[in-house]
């Protein structure tokens, strides 16, 4: 799917949809030659499901590209995705649904089922990189389940890096399994099990480390 410039709209998506025919995906947004082209709006994929959807790339590859907010993805569940870099262990801002999610961004009713994505950093199963300070990255009701993330660092279930506000509600990624990527040796990695706190805020900091 390309769109020229800014795309802005309400999306529907009224019957289950199945990809495995589609070898040559190009992410929703992700335009060549346009700097303008981030899909801001909402996307209601009404509670169906796209099944094997497959892509690979050098990073930025998602089935979004980009997302500028405000910005809503929601009502939608994966199944058998596969998206990795062209070259194993190779590429950034890799995710199934998002690649890059950029100022206010909403993540709701989504579902990840028997997925995998694979790439050098920055990967996540729903996002692979969210960011701008003034902004939030909101993910609601939410599941990940029996999926495999696997990179070199920055590595989530949900999301795999975000320098923004998150805001997570009733979401579920312990079905998520992480699988460090074959570029650095173990040796490069170390495991925490510790807490960080933030101001008031406490939370458990575990997994590895690179």
């Amino acid at each position: 799917a390309r769109r020229a410039g800014k795309p802005s709209s309400e999306m529907n998506e009224y019957d289950r949809v199945d990809m495995s025919g589609v070898t040559d995906w190009e992410p929703i947004s992700h335009v060549p030659g346009h700097t303008d082209s981030s899909f801001g709006g909402v996307f209601d994929g009404q509670g169906h499901v796209i099944s094997n959807f497959t892509v690979q790339g050098d990073g930025g590859f998602a089935f979004f590209a980009t997302l500028q907010g405000p910005a809503t993805i929601k009502n939608v569940t994966f199944d058998h995705a596969s998206v990795s870099g062209s070259v194993a262990d190779k590429g950034n801002m890799v995710a199934i649904v998002v690649a890059y999610a950029y100022m206010d961004a909403t993540f709701e009713n989504i579902a990840i089922k028997d997925s995998m994505v694979w790439a050098f950093g920055k990967v996540g199963a729903i996002v692979g990189m969210a960011a701008d300070s003034q902004g939030t990255t909101t993910f609601r009701n939410c599941k990940v389940e029996n999926t495999t993330v696997k990179g070199a660092y920055n590595c989530g279930g949900l999301c795999g890096l975000a320098q923004n506000k998150v805001v997570v509600e009733n979401c579920d990624a312990d079905g998520a399994t992480f699988i460090v990527g074959g570029r650095y040796p173990e040796s490069a990695y170390v495991d925490l099990s510790t807490k960080a706190t933030c101001g008031e805020t406490t939370i458990d900091l575990c997994g590895k480390f690179w």
